[in-house]
């Protein structure tokens, strides 16, 4: 049993989720720590069902001039985290199937075959 009050969570805005995506790639991969330069680090893009993140250190910003101030890390790294709502791939592929002509006799849920079932 999992019990939360209400109130006790909310979601984050999209710019966190990648700038938070991007210290646990980095993390992981071990190119972040106190004595790593930034310019070492690779940058990540999530395409999720409703949106896109980017994030990533480009050349000529000040330490936490964009990754946003209020979050709670223990550095404020020179970090470019965006997000792009409605460009994700679920998204996409609602736009794309409005555009395609009606099928007489077929489902209106299209599915496509390069992604997996389900």
């Amino acid at each position: 049993d999992f019990d939360v009050r209400p109130g006790a969570a909310a979601g984050i805005p999209g710019a966190y989720e990648g700038g938070f995506m991007w210290l646990a790639i980095n993390i992981a991969l071990g190119l972040l720590t106190k004595t790593s330069p930034l310019d070492r680090t690779v940058g990540i893009m999530d395409c999720g069902g409703a949106s896109t993140q980017l994030a990533y250190v480009p050349a000529g910003l000040a330490p936490g001039e964009t990754f946003p101030p209020d979050a709670r890390v223990d550095f404020q790294p020179a970090l470019f985290s965006s997000t792009w709502l409605g460009l994700g791939v679920d998204q996409a592929l609602y736009s794309l199937y409005g555009l395609l002509p009606p099928v007489p006799g077929a489902p209106l849920n299209r599915s496509d075959p390069c992604l997996p079932a389900g």
